[in-house]
């Protein structure tokens, strides 16, 4: 995505204060929709907190054959980071297992 002129960006950041009473006036107005409110209010809440953080944990099984080396170069390196499979690293694993 090309990056807005610098005048572009000052000129809309002049607009934040009013923009951020609009959002307040519309999340507080009992006549707007239930949805316009709910969307002022999360609007408010992602500028002043940050959007939340989504995680999501996912596993796949590849066999060591089919990895590259990178994948397994990154394996190795999560493995030493996290511990094994069976339990936290030691001194003694010269070797991390791979699932």
């Amino acid at each position: 995505m090309a990056r807005a002129p610098r005048d572009i960006k000052s000129l809309a950041r002049s607009y934040c204060d009013s923009a951020v009473h609009v959002l307040k006036g519309i999340m507080e107005n009992k006549s707007c929709s239930p949805s316009a409110r709910v969307s002022a209010a999360t609007a408010l809440l992602e500028r002043g907190y940050g959007k939340p953080h989504q995680t999501s944990e996912v596993t796949v099984n590849k066999r060591v054959t089919e990895m590259t080396d990178e994948e397994i170069i990154a394996r190795i390196d999560e493995l030493r980071r996290t511990g094994t499979a069976d339990g936290p690293a030691t001194a003694e694993e010269d070797t991390p297992v791979l699932n």
